[in-house]
């Protein structure tokens, strides 16, 4: 299943590392990502994924455990 996720998350290298990381622990596949400044300490992430079905719940929620994320939207989910 593909489906895609919206994140906010603070500007740091260490924030979009760990996002990637936690994609990776999910064993999901990125086809894309689309990462913008949305201002001076702020970033906004587009990622379609695809893996299991559960898992895109798990990682929306996976990402709040830590306090680089802001918010986290499920947008859409693709079979």
């Amino acid at each position: 299943m593909k489906f895609l996720l919206f994140v906010e998350l603070v500007n740091s290298h260490d924030a979009v590392a760990k996002m990637m990381l936690t994609v990776k622990q999910g064993n999901l596949s990125i086809e894309s990502i689309n990462i913008h400044k949305t201002g001076d300490d702020k970033l906004s992430a587009i990622l379609m994924l695809e893996g299991e079905e559960n898992k895109a719940d798990w990682l929306a929620h996976k990402l709040l455990n830590f306090p680089y994320y802001k918010s986290t939207a499920l947008l859409k989910q693709i079979k």
